[in-house]
């Protein structure tokens, strides 16, 4: 009987786990750095390497270019010339990521 009962309360528990992941991932990771605060668990959960990867995989940057300044800003007047290069293919920002990950 306590056995049964035991079981039903993991049951619970890990229920109630995922559905907090599944809302969780849902808020920007900006945001979830106050989350953490609110208890143990979601703690736990915001902290879990699983779920950074998962909050990671779902909140994907989409880059439309790099901005080039050319020379060291110091004040206002040292700035030479700042450039926008338009990223061209997805495959080529893919390419700049891991090469900037370096």
């Amino acid at each position: 009987m306590f056995e049964e009962i035991n079981k039903m309360k993991k049951a619970e528990r890990f229920l109630d786990s995922d559905v907090l992941v599944e809302i969780l991932l849902r808020i920007p990771a900006k945001d979830l750095l106050h989350l953490k605060r609110v208890c143990k668990e979601w703690l736990r959960v915001i902290s879990s390497h699983s779920f950074a990867k998962a909050q990671l995989g779902r909140t994907e940057v989409a880059l439309t270019g790099f901005i080039l300044q050319e020379k060291f800003m110091w004040c206002n007047e040292d700035i030479k010339t700042v450039s926008y290069i338009p990223a061209e293919t997805t495959s080529s920002i893919g390419v700049a990521l891991a090469c900037f990950s370096l």
